[in-house]
């Protein structure tokens, strides 16, 4: 799902070690280990290793943010990442509602934001502008969002990398967490744009539904605009929606990357990632390429159905492939249009078979969680991570109550009720209604 960096190769060691890695290719010879020399910049979102990572804070800063952890306020301090250090960098914790049940169950371990050019104007790691270092609270695998971004990619999808980092604040080994790449102008949307000057807006509810909720921008709280603040009227965000709620299925492809928006529904649906526009109207990204808009994954931690939207676990695992939303489809605008058009709803399906047969197919999928728990799996310290060492093997696998599913488990019990949906042997609606509509919750 990612290729290896320029000049570099994938391999793994004759002597049986199980575990990938990146090499230099030599012709002729052996091939050698990739060595990072210190203070060169390179791709920091390297997949096949653990690095060591530091927020250097002096002790009553620090103390400062535990104190009051949901003011979510920046703090200054130092980045070490592995031999290179960057000083004078933007700190905070990030999280949401999960902060306070952070620090009610008295650990450290948050979610952080680190944006290098806060108080330095240009300062970067390695071009890149910002990044998230994510806990994993709530998924004893630690490989939730990592896993979801794969897929995406591999289906063709923009979607964030990620790395996992061994971290360190102020002294506290924090242990190990996944560092995720910024959806921003810095490097993702030039990577995978031709255009990288549009409109980026993070969708959350209630207009990230995408329903009509009237003319101006103000009608639609929940897009949070992360470009063009102040040089842009939301004219084309405005023509999309209306276009979307009103126009014919002929005006559709003038507003809106057809192809790539039914490859993330089909993700989101295969998955049963519910914390996004398929339930929550949250958690995605759009982008604007000269007024046609694309949706991008983000946040993916509660995918492989661990956002329940007050489904039972069978209700998770059965969820319906052509009404694949918690609540009626009609609230979900673009599943409702898209699904209705025979050539796209066509298209939509062999997303779903494309990854069912790919990444998704059971014995693929085993191989590439083991990969990624083979890097983790050393550094996992009984004590610093959330859960028992014990909590991660289950979550592999089978799950442990109360979560309703491990990954292996979800995986192989989801692909078989998506193959009996496209057989024609289970149903794939709900008559409009949704997936378990309040009255059978």
């Amino acid at each position: 799902g990612q290729a290896p960096p320029m000049g570099t190769s994938l391999c793994r060691r004759p002597d049986g070690d199980p575990l990938w890695r990146l090499c230099h290719p030599t012709a002729g010879g052996a091939n050698e280990d990739l060595k990072i020399k210190p203070s060169t910049c390179y791709d920091p979102f390297l997949w096949d290793r653990v690095i060591s990572v530091e927020l250097a804070l002096d002790s009553g800063t620090w103390e400062t943010m535990l104190a009051a952890p949901e003011a979510e306020a920046y703090v200054m301090g130092d980045f070490r990442f592995d031999t290179m250090e960057i000083t004078n960098v933007a700190i905070r914790i990030k999280g949401g509602s999960s902060i306070s049940e952070i620090a009610a169950g008295g650990t450290n371990r948050f979610s952080f934001k680190v944006d290098f050019n806060k108080y330095v104007p240009l300062q970067k790691l390695c071009g890149f502008g910002k990044v998230f270092l994510h806990n994993g609270w709530g998924d004893p695998s630690l490989l939730r969002e990592h896993l979801a971004f794969r897929l995406a990619r591999s289906l063709g999808l923009p979607a964030p990398r990620s790395a996992f980092v061994d971290l360190t604040v102020a002294g506290q080994h924090l242990g190990v967490y996944l560092m995720v790449e910024p959806v921003d102008d810095d490097v993702f949307l030039e990577e995978n744009f031709i255009n990288d000057k549009g409109d980026l807006y993070e969708a959350g509810a209630p207009a990230g539904t995408l329903e009509d909720l009237g003319t101006t921008y103000g009608d639609y709280p929940g897009f949070d605009l992360k470009t063009n603040q102040g040089a842009t009227d939301h004219g084309a965000l405005l023509a999309f929606i209306q276009a979307l709620n009103h126009g014919p299925p002929e005006t559709w492809p003038l507003v809106l990357r057809i192809n790539d928006t039914l490859r993330y529904l089909a993700w989101n649906t295969v998955l049963t990632n519910l914390d996004s526009y398929n339930g929550t109207g949250a958690n995605y990204y759009l982008y604007e390429e000269d007024g046609v808009f694309s949706l991008i994954p983000w946040d993916t931690d509660k995918a492989f159905g661990a956002h329940d939207c007050g489904c039972g676990p069978d209700a998770l695992l059965n969820f319906a492939l052509d009404e694949p939303t918690c609540g009626p489809l009609a609230e979900r605008p673009l599943l409702e249009k898209l699904l209705a058009v025979p050539e796209y709803s066509s298209k939509y399906r062999g997303y779903v078979e494309a990854l069912l047969s790919g990444g998704f197919e059971p014995a693929t999928f085993a191989l590439w969680k083991e990969a990624a728990a083979d890097i983790i799996r050393p550094k996992l310290e009984e004590g610093v991570y959330f859960q028992s060492v014990d909590a991660f093997e289950a979550a592999l696998n089978d799950g442990t109550e109360p979560d309703p599913f491990g990954l292996q488990l979800f995986v192989v019990e989801r692909s078989g009720h998506l193959a009996d949906q496209l057989s024609g042997a289970a149903p794939t609606t709900h008559g409009g209604l949704g997936n378990c509509p309040p009255e059978t919750r």
